[in-house]
């Protein structure tokens, strides 16, 4: 699996964008970054977005993204979700108001785009990719995705505070090579994070270890990048040998 960092940051400031993963080319992982990045013809590839939670810096290039695409695609691009988000999308970003309802433009049976509800711990096939949501620690309705490509699999927690049985249902992924972990705040911020639905270096530190597998790499995103120089001497400091700070425009194969 090929995994490509449009942006890896929880926060925006020149040179840090929000975040967006692009997978074998072909589908997204959230999209707080998207038209900044890929050319239009590069855009019109992408069949699939898999969206964690409504917060605005994971879902603000969508609206972008289909207003590129409009009269470019012979069919609808997916965007995958878990009904609560896809409600919360639906009301308040394509409602003809924030933004024109791509679901319904150029007109209902061809739309630009269109809502496709997954629920959690259901495997959905999506062509190549198969992918099941797993609810997480979050202020809003949220999940994370394990993604599958038949060669191999990663975990993308999206936001998220500290997890519980998720953990359990991954340490069984056989073909699992890597999770994409959040950080948010620094240590000191502890209870912003607690509060917030996000997860400190420390934080992270002890949900890598419920997963308990040496056999994985451990790529940290979300980190607010205000924060990023005292967070990276941080999850440092938890001598994971594994562990992998994500940096924009990155490339990873799995």
């Amino acid at each position: 699996m090929e995994i490509r960092a449009l942006g890896c940051y929880g926060s925006e400031l020149p040179g840090y964008r929000l975040t967006g993963y692009l997978l074998n080319r072909m589908a997204l992982l959230d999209a707080g970054t998207v038209t900044s990045v890929l050319s239009l013809d590069q855009q019109k590839q992408i069949d699939y977005v898999f969206v964690t939670h409504p917060h605005l810096d994971h879902i603000r290039d969508l609206s972008l993204l289909a207003d590129n695409l409009i009269g470019r695609r012979k069919k609808p691009l997916l965007v995958v979700g878990i009904p609560q988000v896809l409600n919360e999308i639906k009301a308040h970003l394509l409602n003809n108001s924030i933004w024109p309802d791509f679901t319904l433009i150029p007109n209902i049976h061809k739309p630009v785009l269109m809502l496709h509800p997954i629920l959690p711990e259901e495997p959905t096939r999506f062509g190549k990719l198969t992918v099941t949501a797993f609810e997480v620690n979050h202020t809003v309705p949220a999940v994370g995705y394990l993604v599958s490509d038949g060669e191999s699999s990663l975990f993308f927690t999206g936001d998220t505070g500290p997890l519980g049985n998720v953990w359990t249902g991954l340490a069984k992924a056989k073909d699992l090579r890597a999770v994409l972990i959040e950080s948010s705040f620094p240590n000191e911020l502890k209870e912003l994070a607690r509060v917030s639905g996000h997860l400190t270096p420390a934080m992270a530190g002890k949900e890598i270890e419920k997963l308990a597998r040496g056999d994985v790499k451990y790529l940290i995103t979300h980190i607010k990048s205000p924060h990023l120089k005292r967070m990276q001497k941080e999850l440092t400091d938890l001598q994971v040998r594994s562990l992998h700070v994500m940096g924009q425009g990155e490339e990873i194969a799995l």
